[in-house]
């Protein structure tokens, strides 16, 4: 079953569909300079151009089809038994419509135009008898110009609105996932390639969009536009709205996608329920700026004068650690504080992006945490109980 449910896949149908802004080239001389804002062309299986300020974005009609995003499993194993799939002629009855049929049911594509927006609405209709958890689309592939610089978007730890990303896109941080789920971030992903920019967006918020690692790591310029829709139960059909928003370089990317913002915002409203506003403190073990070989986690304590390589060392850190608790909680005392948050009980050993987020990795990450001395209590649960 595993095998005939990678292989089967939606078929796109053969016949073209009407084609929107192609008028007949009248006989004359044309300029030679590039045609301004939003142009594409919809064809048989999805758009066979699409341009911005005359910058081409499709380098063939094939990498703007609508196609299901395929796993690395399924396009290795069609690799190795070297069966495309099919296509099948279903043409849509709608105008610029393309469909796709699965053999879980269909799924229909109709594109428009609202000045330099290319709108997506996306019909996905499960007719099994099975429920649809979750199905990717391929909705096309943009070849840039340069390597662009973009991302998702994100309140900010300190919640200070939605910013931007500041990194090319193929130098993505692991750490940050390339799909912008409703459910946990704002969905809309950035791309400035120079000639232009734009934002791709869940304009309902209904679905995820991401932008998955290039096509092309060579040159990092191929990327593909993927949009996931989950839980479509047997008989039920949902309709998802999806939009590329072009502008000139640079442009505000809140500005170009103010209304999906106010959306995000109006549907996940800020709550607050804190009664007791007294202070909360902040107490940080570790600082990356320590580089000492019997300081690993670079505990910044002690003045960072910490050896975990010997036993005398250990023991200096647990006396060490527990004298800064004592301390801290006079400092909180003082201020009436209702609390503290401790940052860095694992230390920095590891520098860049690291975020574990599960206190039962300490012991992992730094065994020291386990000391106990000639305590009965490690020297991590006894910094908490105090």
């Amino acid at each position: 079953m595993l095998l005939a449910a990678t292989v089967f896949a939606c078929t796109s149908p053969a016949k073209a569909e009407s084609r929107p802004n192609r008028m007949p080239t009248p006989a004359v001389l044309q300029s030679d300079a590039p045609k301004q804002g939003l142009d594409f062309v919809v064809g048989a299986h999805g758009l066979d151009s699409l341009s911005f300020n005359g910058q081409s974005l499709l380098v063939s009609p094939e990498t703007g089809e609508l196609r299901p995003q395929k796993s690395v499993f399924r396009a290795v194993l069609e690799a190795i038994l070297a069966r495309p799939s099919p296509r099948v002629a279903t043409p849509s009855k709608q105008t610029n419509t393309v469909d796709l049929s699965c053999p879980w049911g269909r799924v229909s594509c109709a594109y428009g135009k609202q000045d330099d927006r290319l709108t997506m609405r996306i019909e996905v209709s499960n007719t099994s008898e099975e429920p649809l958890d979750d199905f990717s689309i391929r909705l096309m592939e943009l070849n840039f110009p340069r390597v662009p610089d973009g991302g998702t978007l994100e309140a900010g730890m300190f919640g200070f609105g939605f910013k931007g990303p500041e990194w090319p896109l193929n130098r993505w941080p692991p750490s940050i996932s390339s799909v912008a789920d409703p459910r946990f971030v704002v969905p809309i992903i950035r791309a400035d390639f120079g000639t232009g920019a734009l934002n791709f967006c869940s304009d309902d918020l209904e679905c995820s969009v991401g932008i998955p690692r290039t096509t092309n790591p060579s040159d990092g310029t191929s990327y593909p536009l993927v949009m996931t829709c989950r839980d479509i139960k047997p008989g039920e059909t949902k309709t998802f709205n999806v939009s590329l928003r072009f502008a000139r370089a640079g442009s505000d990317t809140q500005e170009l996608s103010r209304d999906v913002l106010e959306r995000y915002a109006g549907k996940y409203p800020s709550q607050l329920n804190w009664t007791d506003r007294r202070p909360i403190g902040a107490i940080f073990l570790a600082n990356s700026g320590i580089n000492a070989a019997t300081n690993p986690r670079r505990w910044s304590f002690h003045a960072g004068n910490i050896d975990v390589s010997t036993e005398a060392g250990r023991r200096s850190f647990r006396e060490a650690l527990l004298r800064l608790a004592d301390y801290a909680i006079s400092l909180l005392k003082r201020t009436n504080a209702q609390g503290m948050i401790t940052w860095d009980p694992e230390g920095e050993e590891f520098l860049g992006e690291c975020y574990y987020g599960e206190p039962g990795l300490v012991s992992r990450f730094a065994p020291e945490m386990e000391f106990k001395g000639n305590g009965e209590k490690s020297v991590i649960d006894e910094y908490f109980e105090i």
